[in-house]
């Protein structure tokens, strides 16, 4: 694995950690804040000042997580911050969580997707195994 997967990886296995985890945005802006709490960000495997960073870039956990995932580095991020803030805004308006929307994206589904696997009663596992033709839908 690559560093960014190994974080990806690391992020996912913190899961009651990010639960704690606030994906927010300022009121009314709509642009995302940094955790106020930098312990929330350690546990995730990010030092003080990759967090810094990040937050003075204006991402939140939610979009590093994602960005770190699908191999940005801060750098390239900036870059495609405005691509990567509508990807996250898409799991917060769709009402999944951080977690749970990491674990959709990770595995390649939009939010419109995993909410139309939701009410089917599939989680992420089984959504990806039907929809890759591994089992067939019941």
């Amino acid at each position: 694995m690559d560093e960014p997967e190994l974080k990806l990886a690391g992020l996912l296995a913190t899961q009651s950690r990010v639960d704690l985890i606030r994906c927010s945005t300022e009121a009314g802006s709509g642009h995302p804040i940094l955790s106020p709490s930098v312990a929330d960000w350690e546990a995730l495997g990010f030092d003080v000042s990759e967090a810094s960073d990040w937050g003075r870039a204006n991402f939140d956990v939610l979009e590093v997580a994602m960005a770190l995932g699908d191999g940005f580095t801060l750098v390239s991020a900036v870059y495609g911050r405005s691509m990567l803030h509508q990807t996250a805004a898409a799991w917060r308006d769709a009402g999944l969580g951080c977690v749970e929307g990491l674990h959709w994206h990770e595995a390649g589904f939009t939010s419109k997707e995993a909410l139309r696997w939701r009410p089917r009663d599939h989680n992420v596992s089984s959504a990806r195994a039907i929809r890759d033709e591994y089992v067939k839908d019941e």
